[in-house]
């Protein structure tokens, strides 16, 4: 599931943004994403939480918005950052500097922002990140790029990736949390698949892209993977 910030000293700003974005996922048909909102940069840095999507202000009592893009980064070097002001673009080196993704001025235009967020959820749809597990192997770190699938067999939990399958120490929980979710769906009750890899979706099976035998995909999972896969491919 999607985290979202919110960080604003103005609580009509904060609620005006949550309400278009709620809006967004709603008409998009997107699964609702969490939304964690603050008044400070200090208290959001203190609930030491991670986030895939930040909305900052940039002036604000304290420590600014972009200020502390490098302790949300410490979460998820993948966040990514836009920028909400009233101010002119005086910022806007500084905030470069600090690797934002989309800078908006207020009030915050609904269309500009429908916008930036379908470049925003396209964008992480594309990018890789670390995952450290411990496995039969010992502790790897990989790439969910190279991850083609997760599942359960035999009441273990196998990593299939593009080079070779481990046997992961953590659960098929763990996975189903620390893959993202834009990325990758349930096919069957244990069974979690890279949409990347997807080649055909059939009624009771998938084909992926790479060598190997059919995923199944369940009933009772059929609408809902279809629905994120067609998503995936033409958000």
């Amino acid at each position: 599931m999607m985290k979202i910030v919110i960080c604003d000293d103005d609580s009509d700003v904060i609620k005006t943004l949550e309400l278009s974005i709620l809006a967004y996922f709603k008409r998009k048909k997107m699964e609702t994403p969490i939304i964690s909102t603050f008044t400070s940069a200090e208290s959001m840095i203190d609930a030491g939480e991670s986030y895939d999507l930040a909305f900052l202000d940039v002036e604000m009592p304290g420590l600014t918005g972009i200020s502390s893009i490098r302790e949300l980064r410490n979460h998820n070097k993948n966040l990514l950052v836009f920028i909400v002001t009233s101010h002119d673009t005086s910022y806007l080196d500084e905030a470069l500097e600090e690797g934002i993704y989309r800078y908006m001025m207020k009030p915050v235009n609904p269309l500009q922002l429908q916008v930036n967020l379908t470049a925003a959820i396209r964008r992480m749809g594309t990018q890789s990140r670390k995952v450290t597990a411990e496995t039969n192997q010992g502790i790897i770190t990989l790439d969910t790029d190279e991850i083609i699938m997760v599942y359960t067999e035999r009441r273990k939990t196998w990593i299939r990736t593009t080079g070779e399958s481990y046997i992961s120490i953590q659960n098929f929980h763990f996975w189903e949390e620390s893959l993202p979710d834009f990325s990758f769906a349930v096919s069957h009750k244990g069974i979690l698949v890279h949409l990347k890899y997807v080649r055909k979706i059939g009624e009771n099976l998938i084909d992926l892209t790479v060598p190997g035998e059919p995923v199944y995909l369940s009933v009772r999972n059929r609408a809902l993977f279809k629905k994120k896969f067609l998503q995936y491919m033409n958000i």
